[in-house]
């Protein structure tokens, strides 16, 4: 676990670095209701009562969204549904991999490809829950062309999300760099 942890925060190091890279334009901060999150300069943040969703402006394909709700049940329940919701809106749905990710906080993944209007879609969806009466998600999305690339910047873009705790200022929620570290030992939408 110790190895998998250090090799796990050193492929995040990367990411960050590599993302910020690979943009000639600077990384910029979009705010809303006492949460924040970066991304880089020219890509849309669109806030909503229930969390954001990121995606890049000229190909909006590309994207990533944080997201809390109330839900009543587990984390891999939640998981289910949601696929089984997705079998009928997505074209093409084969689900690659579900696992659970860690059991404190109850975390579940899938990764899955997709069809989006004949462009072959990979994405990955995190879902959180610590009472079992609330759900917070973490997804991205990207065509399969572009998806190792494209979660280099992804990936980043949702670590930093932080949000002000009462009393503690600024913040990232601990199980928000726990499971997204883990999901980072998943393999790609291109199976690679």
């Amino acid at each position: 676990m110790g190895k998998y942890y250090v090799s796990a925060v050193a492929t995040v190091a990367l990411c960050i670095l590599f993302s910020q890279a690979s943009y000639s334009a600077s990384w910029v901060e979009s705010s809303h209701g006492g949460m924040s999150i970066r991304h880089p300069r020219g890509w849309n943040a669109v806030w909503e009562e229930a969390g954001v969703e990121v995606s890049q402006a000229d190909n909006p394909t590309i994207w990533c969204a944080f997201s809390t709700f109330q839900w009543q049940g587990t984390a891999q329940q939640f998981i289910n549904a949601l696929l089984d919701h997705y079998r009928n809106e997505l074209q093409d749905l084969r689900v690659l991999q579900k696992r659970r990710v860690s059991k404190k906080p109850d975390t579940y993944g899938v990764r899955f490809t997709y069809n989006a209007d004949g462009i072959p879609m990979g994405s990955l969806v995190l879902a959180t829950t610590e009472d079992r009466k609330n759900i917070s998600t973490r997804s991205y999305a990207a065509p399969i062309k572009d998806y190792d690339k494209m979660k280099l910047v992804l990936i980043p873009i949702l670590l930093s999300l932080k949000y002000e705790q009462v009393g503690k200022g600024r913040g990232a929620p601990p199980e928000n760099l726990r499971s997204l570290v883990r999901c980072l030992g998943l393999p790609t939408a291109t199976g690679k």
